[in-house]
């Protein structure tokens, strides 16, 4: 989704986590066709990860992801 400044807001509230990253192009509002300051919004979900022994040791220090 690419908006000008006057709709940053109308963006923001589609998305659930923002992360901005600048990049010049000539892009246009989605919301009014106007020159658009290119702006990269994200959401970005790390997945989960459980930590397990490695069943090697006694008493494990080291953790090994799944």
């Amino acid at each position: 989704m690419w908006v000008c400044d006057k709709h940053m807001k109308d963006g923001l509230k589609v998305l659930e986590l923002p992360h901005i990253r600048k990049a010049p192009t000539g892009v246009t509002c989605s919301f009014c066709n106007e020159a658009a300051a290119v702006r990269m919004y994200f959401a970005h979900k790390p997945a989960p990860r459980k930590k397990k022994s490695c069943g090697n040791c006694v008493k494990c220090t080291c953790l090994v992801a799944n």
